[in-house]
């Protein structure tokens, strides 16, 4: 590969779904331009829809100051209850304030290319935005059942973007993105017990010499004991970091 084929390579960032992990983004954006690197694609479910908006219009800055002075007072002050049903929060209150910082209106002035994903309430299928208003399709995207209402948009419900497609790498790729940045905020979720599962298949489907299968057995049962320690002397004494709750701000 040449030096102009480099420079003509698209990269892509696909920021997830996290809940209030999600401010992490920020500097993970930040992280990227320190290494020179500026994608020209972002793509986001929910609170990485959000991010990636204010990264797309050159706001980011503006975002991060935003974040950092929030204090629980500031937070309960953007909670306008909703009365209709079908979630806590109507959300107006926070979608303006977030406008005035992202000051983004549309997909089509924005100095990048940015993907917005939304999961269709009827259906399940995921949304998919890259054009129109930027703060409808961000405001549809951040709507977790349950918690903000649902976002009634071209004619159908819109609900969490992250329901449908947690980390959307697909989108960056069908914006044009020959490499894709990843970033999974939830991957401590599943994870550790994906791996278990996936070494308790491996090691089924294994075949064992009958004469080793005896120790076989005893290693097992040994790694499992010192296993059984190593968690109970973390419970005990924390030396595992926990990762930030979902609405830990």
């Amino acid at each position: 590969m040449t030096e102009s084929d480099v420079e003509q390579v698209k990269v892509g960032l696909a920021l997830g779904s996290g809940a209030a992990r999600g401010w992490s983004h920020i500097g993970i954006i930040k992280g990227l331009a320190e290494l020179g690197i500026e994608p020209e694609i972002v793509c986001g479910s929910s609170i990485g829809a959000l991010v990636g908006a204010a990264y797309a219009a050159d706001k980011l800055d503006l975002l991060e100051a935003w974040t950092r002075s929030l204090t629980w007072k500031e937070i309960i002050r953007f909670l306008d209850p909703s009365l209709n049903g079908g979630g806590f929060i109507q959300g107006e209150k926070l979608t303006e304030f977030v406008t005035e910082h992202v000051n983004a209106v549309d997909f089509e002035q924005l100095p990048r290319q940015l993907g917005i994903v939304a999961t269709e309430l009827e259906s399940g299928r995921e949304v998919w935005f890259r054009n129109g208003s930027v703060m409808d399709a961000v405001r549809a995207s951040i709507s977790l059942p349950g918690l903000f209402t649902p976002v009634f948009l071209d004619g159908r419900w819109l609900v969490d973007g992250g329901l449908a497609n947690p980390v959307p790498v697909s989108l960056c790729r069908a914006m044009g993105a020959d490499i894709v940045i990843a970033v999974n905020l939830n991957g401590d979720i599943l994870g550790k017990h994906l791996k278990r599962d996936a070494g308790k298949r491996k090691q089924s489907s294994e075949t064992v010499e009958e004469g080793d299968l005896l120790n076989r057995i005893k290693s097992q049962l040994k790694s499992t004991l010192e296993s059984s320690k190593r968690d109970l002397v973390g419970r005990l004494f924390g030396t595992e970091r926990e990762a930030p709750g979902l609405y830990d701000v």
